[in-house]
């Protein structure tokens, strides 16, 4: 087990078996509660729940990078874009519940959530025509259609053109 030679000593392994034995039996009882000791953690944004050491939760209290980014960009996020506002004011018009900025399972930040999982999301001209986000878009919108949601996505020239044939489409 463990093995400490001695090199101006004749006999190459000091320690008998029995005191061999003391010292790993020792080791375990002064691991085992570390290893034991696990804390329950659940994801701030969607609520997976994992049992961690106490120093994970110290650092952090999301299940993954996707989930800590969501979370930042609901704190961040301070007024709304002239697209969404447009937005907005016909679902009010017309009287359709929606929850704004929803994070939806960890996979996304939704601009607008509607009944029977439906989604809208306003995409500016500038940012959602790189082709780096075209990816990310069309990625987001093939998980979110396996998990049963609707994606409705509207340009912002489409937007501006007619915020209420936007609505249309979704009706």
């Amino acid at each position: 087990m463990i093995g400490i030679k001695f090199p101006n000593r004749k006999s190459p392994d000091p320690f008998t078996e029995s005191h061999k034995q003391k010292i790993a039996e020792t080791m375990k009882n002064i691991r085992a509660p570390i290893r034991a000791k696990r804390v329950k953690k659940i994801c701030k944004v969607c609520g997976k729940e994992e049992y961690v050491r106490p120093s994970v939760i110290r650092k952090n209290n999301f299940c993954s990078n996707r989930c800590h980014g969501i979370w930042s960009m609901q704190r961040s996020k301070q007024k709304n874009t002239s697209i969404e506002i447009a937005i907005e004011n016909e679902l009010i018009k017309r009287n359709i519940p929606y929850l704004k900025h929803a994070p939806i399972e960890g996979i996304a930040l939704v601009d607008f959530l509607l009944p029977d999982k439906r989604i809208i999301q306003c995409d500016g001209d500038y940012w959602h025509s790189k082709r780096k986000n075209k990816g990310k878009d069309i990625a987001q919108d093939v998980v979110l259609h396996f998990k049963g949601y609707k994606v409705f996505r509207f340009w912002e020239k489409d937007i501006r053109k007619s915020a209420s044939q936007c609505i249309d489409k979704i009706k």
